[in-house]
């Protein structure tokens, strides 16, 4: 490889983290909280054994808890892991671009997924789909790679590798096992099946019965990964948390994500407009994306995530991590395609564009900071020791913020509503942003109604923000309404 293609991914490279430690997100209240008090249990020796789909996701789970180990509880070690995976995918998507077709391609691919909103968004955030993503990614590299190598003990090792990577990605999100219906269409497609596959298929198996002997030491079940996850599918079924249970939602859902959501830019724009140029200019290359990119996209519009009921896939862009990969290089084929009016227009026209909509996108991003407001709420109240109330997903961003070694007496303010109004001398923090959010993903929640009808011996301490999404803090006095 040539010094200046070296210079220029390293130039790349330092550009995507200078934008995702400009834009860094951290921890939220939402799944990544979660996971940041279920990598602290796991970091003490206690596997979580809640009922919940979240805690099964050791692949990322593990990682995680070895970072809390090493560098304490904070936002640095929560992103680390998912910020390490992004700059990884960066490289792969580079070494992709050139072994399918040049090192141009493969440099116009690393610098577009540079700054592609989505990478950058979930890039230091504590999610799990972005590390599945780029491991599933590097399956299919390394299976391809193997393809190209026939027969030479080189290709049978990285089969192997390709099936523990793939099932590396399985144990951070169990949507990653979507990448199988790429093998599946390449079988198809070569219309011939190796021995050498079966090397790939058994690597996998042993990462999954690896796993499940895991859920076995800590829960008596091997098959505590899939009863949980499909507990939870059935209940957002119920609810119809996916809302795509009904017409036109079924149909309409995915495209208005894809085309319309701000986290994906102009990018699916640009890469269906390249799908089509080569459903004309025809390559071998491009027809292994193809088959990557529309059979999950396929299984995304029509799949269920369930294998006893139909529940269809929530149209979430984030989602989109697992398409990523192939999306660009068939974004990136195109634009190093030797037409004038390409190589003149179209390339630098796109890149421009897609650059500058792209910050746009991340900068207009609303999660940024959004501990921010519980952070100044822990300032205030971390000497206090007397009871503090407040709804239970800001008792655990409090703790986490904490280090999850807090001497606060935090109670669920939901816990026991009938004695809301009657306590004394406690203080009482009321997060309306984050109440309202619980309310709307959980309908049948039902909040004490002092929160909106605060007594008259609540003295209002501190508020902090502005606005219906602000956060209160008051203190309960001893003296109830009838003393007065």
């Amino acid at each position: 490889m040539k010094k200046w293609v070296y210079v220029c991914l390293i130039g790349i490279i330092l550009f995507a983290v200078f934008l995702r430690l400009i834009f860094l997100n951290g921890v939220d209240a939402s799944d990544s909280i979660y996971y940041t008090r279920y990598a602290y249990d796991l970091l003490n020796g206690n596997f979580p054994t809640q009922n919940n789909h979240l805690n099964a996701r050791i692949g990322l789970l593990i990682p995680v808890s070895f970072l809390y180990s090493a560098l304490g509880i904070n936002d640095f070690s929560s992103i680390l892991f998912p910020f390490l995976t992004s700059i990884f995918s960066i490289i792969l998507i580079f070494f992709f671009g050139k072994f399918l077709f040049s090192e141009k391609a493969g440099l116009v691919a690393a610098l577009l997924i540079s700054f592609y909103p989505l990478d950058v968004i979930n890039s230091t955030k504590l999610l799990s789909d972005l590390p599945s993503a780029f491991f599933s990614g590097l399956s299919v590299f390394l299976f391809l790679m193997a393809e190209k190598l026939l027969k030479s003990p080189k290709s049978y090792l990285l089969y192997a590798l390709s099936g523990i990577s793939l099932g590396i990605a399985f144990t951070i999100k169990e949507m990653a096992v979507l990448t199988i219906l790429f093998f599946l269409g390449y079988v198809t497609y070569i219309r011939k099946i190796k021995t050498a596959y079966f090397i790939q298929g058994i690597c996998f198996l042993l990462i999954l019965v690896m796993s499940m002997l895991f859920y076995y030491n800590y829960t008596g079940s091997p098959f505590f990964r899939f009863t949980t996850s499909d507990e939870h599918l059935q209940a957002a079924l119920y609810h119809d948390a996916f809302g795509r249970l009904s017409l036109p939602k079924f149909f309409v859902t995915w495209p208005y994500v894809i085309f319309g959501d701000m986290q994906l830019g102009y990018f699916f724009t640009f890469i269906f407009l390249a799908i089509f140029y080569f459903i004309f200019h025809r390559k071998k290359e491009t027809d292994y994306l193809f088959l990557w990119l529309l059979s999950i996209l396929f299984y995304f519009y029509f799949g269920t995530t369930s294998l006893k009921l139909y529940v269809p896939i929530v149209a979430v862009s984030r989602f989109l991590n697992l398409i990523t990969i192939p999306g660009i290089l068939i974004l990136a084929a195109f634009l190093v395609e030797q037409q004038k009016i390409i190589k003149k227009i179209v390339l630098p026209f796109t890149i421009v564009f897609l650059l500058f909509t792209s910050l746009g996108a991340v900068y207009l991003d609303t999660s940024r900071n959004s501990l921010n407001g519980l952070r100044q709420v822990y300032s205030e109240i971390k000497i206090i020791e007397k009871p503090i109330y407040t709804d239970y997903r800001s008792i655990m961003v409090l703790s986490y913020i904490s280090g999850y070694d807090n001497k606060l007496s935090l109670i669920d303010l939901d816990s026991d509503p009938k004695k809301l109004k009657d306590i004394k001398d406690a203080y009482v923090v009321i997060n309306n942003q984050m109440i309202k959010r619980l309310i709307a993903a959980k309908q049948e929640l039902e909040f004490p109604s002092e929160i909106d009808a605060i007594p008259n011996n609540w003295t209002k301490v501190k508020e902090i923000g502005k606005s219906d999404e602000n956060i209160i803090i008051y203190y309960a006095n001893n003296r109830s309404e009838k003393e007065k």
